[in-house]
């Protein structure tokens, strides 16, 4: 990715990053010309650190295969896209976002601990804490993410309910009542 990184610098060439391309935006179209970067081949868990409860993982990672693997270890997601079954870490990372599991661990750039990226200029830098709103929703802007590593929780069974609201403020208290329960949601 640093050669690519050189050679577009070199020779003016646009790169446009391509994770699984579930976004309906068109941010993969190089509507200026240029090479679309296909992340789909860096598709690696490179670590699980259940002491940390993070996991390290290559940008083209689709996020079930990534939930199989922590599965193995008693881990699970804090939070992921409903496009999970065919949408990668790096492309929503990239795309910013907001998933399932979002309600009690924030969006997902909340769980990014770091990410590793590529600038334009070849240099490779790691983002973290703060410094991630230059990645998050940057949608490749500011580099190509090479690495993500994230926050992972124990895994527990979980139930999938529904509720209906006949009205906003219904709903509102509902809300507050499961919070200062301290119930998970």
């Amino acid at each position: 990715v640093v050669q690519l990184a050189a050679f577009s610098r070199t020779h003016g060439i646009p790169l446009v990053p391509r994770g699984k391309s579930t976004s309906g935006y068109g941010g993969v179209l190089p509507v200026k010309g240029g090479l679309v970067v296909d992340f789909a081949w860096m598709n690696k868990v490179l670590a699980v650190d259940p002491e940390a409860m993070t996991v390290t993982v290559q940008p083209g990672v689709i996020w079930t295969r990534l939930d199989s693997e922590l599965e193995k270890q008693g881990l699970a997601l804090r939070t992921y896209p409903s496009s999970a079954p065919s949408s990668t870490v790096g492309g929503w990372l990239a795309q910013g976002g907001v998933g399932f599991g979002a309600y009690e661990f924030g969006a997902f750039c909340d769980n990014v601990v770091s990410c590793r990226v590529v600038l334009p200029s070849g240099e490779v830098r790691t983002f973290g804490s703060e410094a991630l709103d230059l990645v998050s929703d940057a949608e490749g802007i500011t580099g190509l993410i090479t690495e993500v590593v994230l926050k992972v929780r124990p895994a527990e069974e979980e139930a999938v309910w529904g509720a209906r609201f006949t009205t906003a403020k219904g709903l509102l208290l509902a809300l507050q009542s499961i919070r200062q329960a301290g119930l998970p949601l």
